[in-house]
Parts: C-alpha cells; structure tokens; sequence
C-alpha cells in the first residue's frame, strides 16, 4: 500500500476505535461515512473499507427527506441541517458506529467539466507516483471562474515520451511525462452552502465528490466507460446525463425533471393524495401500457373521512404515466442528440437513481431511445458480501469506490502550501541537473 493511501487512512477514517483496524489484525477495515444529497431526501451511510482489497461493506444508511433545493441549489438551510441530522442519527443508531468526516455527493447545473493537459520532464528517467501528481498539477494550472472551485482532477490518459494511451505509468522509463486529465468545478455558493449545512448539523466536510461520478463507478464496468455509455441518473426532481467514452466525460446534462412529476401527474389525474399517487406509481404504475390488461385494477381502502373505497384501473395509470415519460424521454433525447452521436456509445443507456426504478420504463426508454437500454446495478467486485443493494446505497458505495481509486485526488494530498513548495523543490532539482 502506498504511502499516500495509508496517510488517506490514517487521517480521519479510522474514528472510532476498531479492533479490527489494527497493525497486527489480517484484515484491516475503516469505517467511512457518506452523505448523499438528493433533490427531496439525503442519504447518510457507514461502511467499512477493507484493505488492501478496496471492498466495501455498508452497515446502515439513514434517510431523511427535505424541501431544501430548487433547480439545484439549496434554497432552505434550515431544512437541509435537520434532514442531515436526522438521517445521521438513524444511520448510528443501527450501527452502533460513528464518523466525525463524512464524503458528501454535489451535483447540479452549476458543475463544469474542462478538459486540460499536462506535461513534466522525468529527473531519473522512469516515472514515479510523484511525477503523476507534478503532472496533474500542472494540468490543473489553469484560470478558472473565481465563482467556481475544483472538486476533481481526473487523470484518464498518460504519454511518456512517444508512447500513448498509458493508464499507469508508474516505473515505466522515459524522459518526458504527459496526462490528460478532466478538472470538474462546482459553484463556490452550492460548496459554501452544503459545507456550512454540514457544519450546523454536527458533521465534517471529508471531500466533495461529483454524483454522477460516483454512480458511474459503482454501476459501470471498466469496459461500459471504455466503449461508451451514457448514464442517466432520474432523481425526485432532477435527471442529471453523463455520456463517458474512453474513459472521460464527453457531456453533462442537467434537467430540471425527475419522477415527482409522474407523482403529480397521478394526482391531478386520479384525484388522489400525493400519498396515494406515489403508492399507486410504485406498487401499480407502468412507463409502457403495453401488456397492462384493461380489466386489471387496484383498490385505495377507504379512510375515516371516506365513505368508500377508490378503485382505478391500472391501463388508466399506465396510460397517464407513459405519456409523461415518453415526452421526459424524448426531451433527455433531444438534448443529447443535439450533442453526441448516440450510435458511437457502444455500451447503449444506462439508466439510475430512484425515478429510474419505475416499472416499464427500460422498456419505454429502448423505444424512445432506439438503442440498448439497461437498469444499473452495483457491480458485486465493490461488495464484501455480494447482496441486493438498495437504491439509496449506489452513490456511497460508488463515493468510497471512487475516491479509494483515485487517491491521488487533491482531497488527500498535503496542504497547498506544502504541495507547491514539494512540486517546486523538484522543479529546481531538475533544471539544475540539465
């Protein structure tokens, strides 16, 4: 394990005291807490890491739902501190465990993504892990938006010398090192926001990680994101779009859209309760009507203030939800092909997040999409114990995934101060060997 990971570790996971997380133990296990901010509800959940395998297993999660966001950004404090707080408490409780610093999701439409290149000469002609990191710093050395923080530097391709499409360069020889990489931003207001959330409801800031991102690396396969895939992740309120090829995000896309809006269109439609219309979606509801029988229905039981029971049939609720997906489809579609050849993705749609799960709707999505269409599911090479995972686990299994890959990421390297004065010791050395 390299000194790095250990250090990540070391400084801040290992909270509370684990036997297990011991020098002399055959095992060795952190326990991790994420936080993942949805639209309506946030999720808090503790695993383990266990190394040097890089599994995980989660041990509880806790929801608590809000009304703090619109169109993306919070727009309520106050409820988004307490869902924190609840949701944290109820994760505990199960576990018996706790966490000081958690990994929070962030996403939205004030993410952008730049491509950037960068390019070091080797001192001992052959690459170090420190010649990687000097690479992406000066990768990264590049004017952003004073509005905008780097959350990401994704290193996805490497070239030393005139060798190409190196994804570990690590010992190999050469005189000059060079990486692509992907540097995603996000509003500094949504940061500030979220960090002093977090801070009221009694919870440290371990890193922000991209939600797409994550969910990315929980359901996608090395060779989906090599070949091209193109996830679509259907929230509450909001449909976040990440075509990947060759390993990088090629587009994002962000709509304002998600399955509250099947929920509302059963309400006006059958007259009922938003309760009653998201149990009706869920237990009985169809993206397709094909294959609903028309004589096939469903009973609300009456409540005290009912004098009968409501009986609808469920072609109807199919029918009122097919024409509400189809025209979210086709407007996801539109954007999309406005942008990318979707032919060229050979790995087809994926589709995720919690609205995706309604039925009917892969079925609806291969029609409108013209194109292999599949519900993800987290890949069991990330599991401890291979078991069924609930929605509300992908993005904290996908946030420790990402992160334990991708340590090298800004979050866990030294202070600012010492990675420059680090990087430009370095530098000098190199130009006095010249």
């Amino acid at each position: 394990m390299s000194d790095l990971k250990k250090s990540w570790l070391n400084a801040g996971w290992n909270q509370l005291e684990d036997k297990e997380f011991t020098d002399n133990s055959l095992e060795k296990s952190a326990v991790v807490a994420c936080l993942d901010i949805g639209s309506n509800k946030v999720a808090y959940s503790l695993s383990r890491l266990f190394m040097p395998e890089n599994n995980i297993e989660i041990v509880s999660t806790g929801i608590s739902y809000h009304e703090a966001y619109s169109n993306g950004t919070v727009t309520n404090l106050d409820s988004l501190v307490k869902a924190i707080q609840s949701a944290k408490l109820e994760a505990e409780n199960i576990a018996g465990l706790s966490a000081q610093e958690a990994l929070v999701s962030v996403g939205g439409p004030e993410i952008e993504i730049i491509n950037s290149h960068g390019m070091v000469l080797l001192k001992d002609n052959e690459v170090s892990e420190a010649d990687v990191e000097d690479s992406i710093e000066v990768a990264k050395a590049i004017p952003i938006s004073s509005h905008q923080s780097i959350i990401h530097a994704i290193p996805y391709k490497f070239k030393v010398d005139h060798h190409e499409g190196i994804s570990h360069p690590i010992g190999m020889s050469g005189k000059r090192l060079e990486c692509d990489i992907q540097i995603i931003t996000c509003a500094n207001s949504i940061l500030k926001n979220i960090s002093k959330a977090c801070e009221l409801a009694g919870l440290g800031l371990k890193a922000f990680v991209y939600k797409p991102i994550a969910t990315t690396e929980s359901i996608l396969s090395d060779f989906e994101r090599k070949k091209g895939v193109i996830l679509v992740e259907m929230g509450s309120s909001s449909t976040q779009v990440i075509a990947i090829k060759d390993g990088k995000i090629d587009k994002s896309l962000f709509f304002e859209v998600g399955g509250e809006r099947f929920t509302q269109d059963l309400c006006m439609g059958l007259k009922v309760s938003r309760l009653e219309a998201e149990n009706l979606k869920i237990k009985s509801g169809s993206a397709f009507t094909h294959g609903v029988s028309p004589d096939d229905t469903v009973i609300i039981p009456s409540k005290e203030d009912d004098s009968f029971d409501k009986e609808f049939k469920k072609i109807n609720i199919a029918e009122i939800l097919e024409a509400r997906c189809e025209e979210t489809l086709l407007k996801i579609k539109e954007s999309i092909c406005s942008e990318l050849e979707v032919n060229l993705y050979e790995s087809g749609i994926v589709l995720a997040g919690g609205g995706s799960h309604l039925n009917g709707l892969v079925d609806m999505a291969k029609y409108v999409f013209d194109t292999p269409v599949r519900q993800g599911s987290v890949l069991e090479s990330h599991l401890r114990h291979p078991r069924q995972t609930h929605v509300n686990e992908v993005c904290a299994l996908g946030m420790i995934a990402f992160m334990s890959k991708w340590f090298m990421n800004e979050t866990f390297k030294p202070s600012s101060k010492e990675k420059i004065g680090n990087f430009m010791n370095r530098m000098k050395s190199m130009v006095k060997g010249l």
